[in-house]
């Protein structure tokens, strides 16, 4: 798959933009035995001096805070791209990433200036919420199409690959119940109880739409908020606009039960 999570060239993520970078940087880091999880620890630890730079607030440092994102978004899609390169999947790296992005994004939200514990809390939550909802209909499009199938609708903690640790994968699918878990119940309520849409195959317009959820989209509006010094709008920003597009993208998907999806 040369590292790449769908085959196909005609569809448009545009959360995914570094992806090629992405690749780029994998092949000669899977070539030398490094593996995904450890590139999963890096991106991580890139987050949190992210949310340090933040925290002082200053232009200068909110200049490298947009750096350190823009560099973690692109080593968010490199330890996936080297599991695929070297043929490697892994639930430790899958629940890892996943609980590492929860905990980073978490870290970020709390450390913005000027706004109360509350705003925080619901612009993370929502925030979290809109990237679930983005991948939650990429995997049914990956699943019903050819295409990287180590995230699944419905996670479990068994152990299916021998040189992952059953105990780790374990005790990482437990928080990831905890963090992820919930949401991805509400998605698939709302697809198949209320739409019934039965996960169907999206269309590669919705795709598109869904893809300005992805946290690499997302990114793009955090980071013009540090460009202009008014971090303490990110929250807000993402509790009321975004959610209302997040609406606005259930109502297209009703167009499953018209038989416009491919």
């Amino acid at each position: 798959m040369e590292g790449k999570k769908i085959l196909r060239s005609d569809i448009v993520d545009l959360s995914d933009y570094g992806r090629e970078v992405a690749v780029f940087i994998a092949k000669p880091l899977a070539k030398r035995g490094v593996r995904a999880w450890q590139v999963t620890v890096f991106h991580f630890f890139v987050m949190v001096f992210c949310c340090y730079f933040v925290y002082i607030g200053t232009d200068t440092s909110l200049a490298f805070a947009s750096i350190l994102l823009m560099l973690k978004n692109i080593f968010d899609a490199v330890d996936g791209s080297i599991a695929r390169i070297q043929n490697r999947p892994s639930k430790i790296g899958r629940f890892l990433d996943s609980n590492f992005d929860f905990l980073g994004h978490f870290l970020l939200f709390i450390v913005l200036p000027k706004v109360s514990l509350l705003l925080k809390i619901a612009g993370f939550f929502s925030f979290v919420f809109q990237g679930s909802f983005y991948n939650y209909y990429f995997v049914i499009f990956r699943q019903k199409d050819k295409g990287d199938k180590t995230s699944r609708i419905e996670e479990n903690g068994e152990n299916e690959f021998p040189y992952d640790n059953p105990f780790v994968v374990k005790v990482l699918y437990y928080f990831y119940v905890i963090f992820y878990k919930w949401q991805d119940k509400i998605l698939d309520f709302v697809e198949v109880r209320f739409l019934k849409c039965e996960r169907a195959k999206p269309d590669k317009g919705f795709l598109t739409f869904v893809s300005i959820f992805g946290p690499g989209f997302q990114y793009l509006f955090i980071i013009l908020f540090f460009t202009v010094g008014e971090t303490s709008f990110i929250p807000l920003f993402f509790l009321l606009p975004y959610n209302g597009l997040l609406l606005y993208g259930f109502y297209l998907r009703k167009r499953c039960k018209e038989g416009e999806n491919e």
